[in-house]
């Protein structure tokens, strides 16, 4: 037996979301309800029927009676008529995930016996008096349960895509690579994302007005089977018109019309508007981007675009603050105008200062030379450090380009110029002229910017330096840093994250590099426990710094509330006079525990880490640490 069911898809998904209204109001003549009857909603099949537990969730996000927990009925006869109400809409669902034969039935458990007997009573007549409702009310928890007999699980049989227009170059995708393989469960939804993906397909080969026109489901009640044929209608191809915009007072239309990926002329494609976007919102130019494509051509037989924009604020003031132990508080500001010139140009001044280390910088960075996602950029700085190891002042500058392979991958290169004067503990002043050529390569395939929960990031930077004052001194300079970062458990979240870093300098031995260039290891950004660059050797209980380096981290982030996450963590690391770690010395460890508060801006930091191993008159007992953002 066979029926033809042209609509079942859109008829079983739309039916299972609002199938009638709830029939929840008092019977007429009754006194005021008293308080609500507390009750659980379950799904459980009959003996010797199985139901898949995505399935029994499915049913019951179809139940209004389960939605509607919280609102409880005044007497058992009210919950009886939400049960009821439910059961076409449970049978809707039941055919929408494949069970055409299925059946539906409900039973109201009270664990007290005398209470079920009250409820038997109450079913049967409608005119309870308010002593029996009472009693119910005040009995114990009471459990609806729908009883399923499921029936065979309909399964795909014969899929075809018929194509109505001359599909030319275009290679019509099969029906199971749009996610309709035969014998697997003939649930409707798959067929209504079937029919997005074909759309989407034929869209991406320039058919911009492809439709479904005609869609025919056969469910076969003797083979248990589902019979599906879609009518593809393809139209013609349609190529894009020149964009348009609206929103750009104050922009170079010329610098917008760059960023977007295609030429007046070019096959309509809509992964190309979904770059177009993408590329725009990557500006930082605009508080909103829309790219609305038309519903008809213009009169040159093209596709019309416009790109609707909303222009955010182009100039930033902000301030940070922070506190680590060792160095007490730190404070930043600084002051940003993304578009100095007109098309996207990048102004960035700030200052910074703590004890220890004083800095003011300028960045400049125009984007797209030459060619897209080809970045310009430039730097000026002025810094002062003294610490245990060192201390210096210098003046910098630098110049070079960015450039932009892909959402996830950046690289830079670029040439820079140092003037220091270093001192360093019980030794002449140094004074040096670093030219180096800073190059770097990061991989950012994590779900978030400022607090990641998925994926990872990898930093590869490598520097050559020549010393222009002091002599024949030169060296390279290498560092990898990797992060990971687990999601264990969505709700509440739960984060495993971790961190690996290693460096090296090659060519010259360690007196002989800049103190200030050399690696060093401890601190909040490093070994959280250990004091600032005190991991490692020490002469005469002052750091010197090492040609190698090795850190790795690991913590543990959980949501305890809905923006507080609690933290524990380990880091352990060390730097080393050789050009690779050798473990000669032992590896410095910290731990301990911290809390974030989350804030649109990222989480503030509060971390309170203690030396594993305690080196006397070295190591405090604690350290802790205040800052915006993650650790890593």
């Amino acid at each position: 037996m066979k029926a033809a069911l042209a609509l079942i898809p859109i008829l079983l998904l739309t039916g299972c979301l609002g199938f009638g209204e709830s029939q929840d109001d008092d019977v007429e003549g009754l006194p005021p309800a008293p308080p609500g009857i507390p009750y659980a909603v379950s799904v459980e099949p009959q003996t010797g029927e199985t139901l898949d537990g995505d399935v029994e969730s499915y049913l019951l996000s179809a139940s209004q009676a389960a939605q509607q927990t919280d609102q409880e009925p005044a007497s058992l006869l009210v919950l009886r008529h939400r049960a009821e109400n439910d059961l076409p809409r449970l049978l809707t669902a039941l055919k929408a995930q494949g069970y055409y034969q299925g059946k539906v039935d409900y039973r109201i458990d009270i664990d007290d016996k005398e209470a079920r007997g009250a409820a038997d009573e109450d079913a049967a007549r409608d005119d309870s008096t308010t002593e029996e409702i009472t009693t119910l009310l005040t009995g114990p928890s009471t459990q609806l349960v729908y009883e399923v007999t499921p029936g065979p699980r309909f399964v795909f049989g014969k899929r075809t895509i018929k194509v109505d227009g001359n599909p030319g170059r275009y290679d019509v995708p099969h029906a199971g690579k749009i996610g309709l393989k035969q014998g697997e469960p003939a649930v409707a939804q798959k067929v209504l994302d079937a029919e997005k993906l074909l759309i989407r397909s034929a869209e991406e080969n320039g058919f911009a007005f492809a439709k479904i026109s005609d869609r025919e489901v056969t469910v076969d009640f003797d083979t248990h089977t589902m019979d599906v044929k879609l009518d593809l209608q393809l139209g013609k191809v349609i190529e894009f018109a020149e964009p348009t915009f609206t929103g750009t007072e104050g922009i170079d239309e010329h610098f917008l019309r760059d960023k977007i990926p295609y030429q007046t002329g070019a096959d309509f494609d809509p992964r190309k508007l979904d770059r177009a976007r993408e590329n725009l919102v990557d500006t930082n130019l605009f508080s909103t981007v829309k790219v609305v494509r038309g519903t008809e051509v213009d009169a040159t037989d093209r596709l019309p675009v416009e790109v609707e924009l909303t222009q955010r604020k182009h100039r930033t003031i902000g301030a940070g603050l922070g506190y680590l132990s060792g160095d007490g508080p730190n404070a930043r500001v600084y002051w940003e105008h993304r578009n100095s010139f007109g098309a996207g140009e990048l102004l960035h001044f700030e200052a910074y200062g703590s004890r220890s280390t004083q800095e003011v910088s300028g960045r400049f960075r125009k984007p797209d030379i030459f060619i897209p996602d080809l970045a310009l950029i430039g730097d000026v700085n002025i810094h002062t450090e003294d610490t245990d190891a060192y201390s210096s002042q210098s003046i910098g500058a630098g110049i070079g380009v960015e450039r932009i392979f892909n959402k996830h991958i950046t690289g830079t290169t670029g040439v820079s110029y140092r003037y220091a004067k270093i001192k360093e503990n019980h030794k002449d002043d140094n004074t040096v002229g670093l030219i180096s050529i800073p190059t770097s390569l990061a991989f950012d395939y994590s779900d978030n910017l400022l607090d990641p929960s998925d994926g990872w990031r990898l930093d590869v930077s490598g520097t050559p330096f020549w010393d222009t004052i002091g002599g024949t001194t030169k060296f390279f300079k290498t560092r990898a840093t990797h992060t990971r970062y687990f999601k264990i458990r969505k709700n509440p979240r739960l984060i495993f994250a971790t961190r690996g870093s290693i460096g090296s300098i090659v060519g010259a031995d360690r007196d002989e590099i800049p103190a200030d260039e050399r690696f060093y290891a401890g601190g909040g950004g490093s070994i959280r426990g250990i004091p600032y660059q005190l991991a490692g050797d020490l002469q005469d209980g002052e750091p010197v710094g090492g040609r190698s380096v090795l850190e790795g981290s690991g913590e543990i982030r959980w949501s305890a509330f809905q923006s507080v996450e609690l933290v524990t963590f380990f880091d352990a690391g060390s730097v080393f006079d050789s050009v690779t770690p050798t473990f000669d010395n032992n590896l410095q460890m910290g731990t301990g525990m911290g809390i974030r508060y989350l804030t649109p801006v990222g989480p503030l930091r509060l971390d309170v880490g203690v030396p594993v191993d305690r080196r006397h008159g070295i190591d405090d007992a604690f350290q802790f640490y205040l800052s915006i953002g993650q650790a890593y």
